[in-house]
């Protein structure tokens, strides 16, 4: 991430094709989406499924 970071101000995640995400996968998504806006960035998340919207509400 810190690299898009120099390069972009938006980044858009299309999950359309992500039906389930694990602890780990929650932990480096929700991670690497602080640290991006953290920074200044704007990340928008598109076509969320069930369950990887439930894991990362978890981090609310």
């Amino acid at each position: 991430m810190e690299e898009i970071n120099k390069q972009f101000k938006i980044i858009i995640l299309e999950m359309g094709r992500v039906p389930y995400l694990d602890t780990a996968g929650e932990f480096n998504l929700s991670n690497g989406i602080k640290k991006y806006r953290k920074h200044g960035g704007i990340v928008i998340i598109s076509e969320l499924q069930d369950h990887p919207r439930h894991m990362l509400k978890k981090q609310d």
